[in-house]
């Protein structure tokens, strides 16, 4: 019995004797080491750090942005690139933040190199897509066929609008009637592009067709008129008028003449409005589809007669 109460309270002593080991190791480690600093008072300088350190990096942004006038809802001609130029600045910095929180806590970075290129090839062969999108996004930027704010088309209609702003991997474009597109980069880069905002001044190219019978050069002066007349034609660039096509069933005129970029749509869809107001009143016939039916005789047959 007597034994018995030996090892029973042998073994609470080893016990005891094991957790003030664990205590004292732990308070030398963090406290009171032998040789540097305490490593608890390096963990937390290196906690406060990344604390300050990840607002410091907010703050920064916002002064970046506030620089590049990224925030403002005016369009500027650079915001595209100023923008990237912000998000990448901001990435590099959280990326140096971490690093230098884990340097200070000791851990060794001599493999973040080999971990890194490892996670580019693994990464890569699985994202290829991804990978082309964000070079075509640098194409993009550098090459510069579109700016912020630019009205484009994509292959021939495939994708028009405004653009809003280019990513790391898609550009975003907004339609006249507000709808929101998003074109993969490398789609871009092997595309079409048609920017119609580069020049200032847009031609207007107004086709229409009239009867064999009409009077060309009434139709001319009729067409010009209605060019010379509004006031948002640039008269410095004459508006001139062609007789562009013959076509099986219709003389097809053409209508040329200048507008400011932004005027385009309203003037186009004011000329044609005209366009059939002055026909009518000077009696100039647009045809349409129809068929003429001829008796043996060659005389005309007219049904609603042949019918009544």
């Amino acid at each position: 019995m007597i034994n018995i109460l030996l090892t029973w309270n042998e073994f609470w002593v080893n016990i005891g004797e094991f957790f003030k080991r664990i205590g004292n190791d732990l308070y030398t480690f963090w406290i009171n080491p032998s040789e540097g600093t305490p490593y608890l008072a390096t963990f937390l300088f290196a906690l406060v750090y990344l604390v300050l350190g990840y607002f410091l990096i907010k703050l920064i942004n916002k002064i970046i942005r506030k620089l590049f006038k990224i925030n403002k809802r005016r369009f500027t001609n650079d915001k595209t690139i100023k923008n990237f130029i912000a998000k990448c600045i901001s990435v590099l910095l959280y990326l140096f933040l971490v690093f230098s929180f884990l340097a200070m806590l000791g851990v060794s970075l001599n493999g973040v190199a080999q971990i890194f290129s490892s996670a580019i090839l693994a990464i890569g062969l699985s994202l290829q897509d991804v990978i082309s999108n964000f070079a075509s996004g640098l194409i993009i930027l550098t090459s510069k066929p579109f700016i912020t704010g630019d009205y484009v088309n994509f292959n021939n209609g495939e994708a028009e609008g405004s653009v809003v702003d280019v990513r790391f991997l898609s550009t975003i474009l907004e339609t006249p009637d507000k709808q929101v597109i998003t074109v993969p980069n490398k789609t871009i880069t092997s595309s079409v592009i048609m920017n119609y905002s580069t020049a200032k001044n847009r031609r207007v190219n107004i086709i229409v067709g009239v009867n064999y019978d009409s009077d060309i050069d009434l139709v001319k002066e009729t067409l010009l008129s209605l060019a010379n007349d509004d006031p948002r034609t640039i008269k410095e660039i004459t508006p001139v008028c062609y007789l562009a096509k013959l076509n099986e069933y219709s003389l097809d005129f053409s209508l040329r003449f200048y507008v400011k970029n932004e005027d385009y749509w309203d003037v186009v869809f004011k000329i044609n409005e005209l366009v059939i107001k002055k026909f009518r009143e000077k009696n100039i016939d647009i045809p349409f589809k129809r068929i003429d039916i001829y008796d043996l005789n060659d005389k005309k047959v007219d049904l609603n007669k042949e019918t009544n």
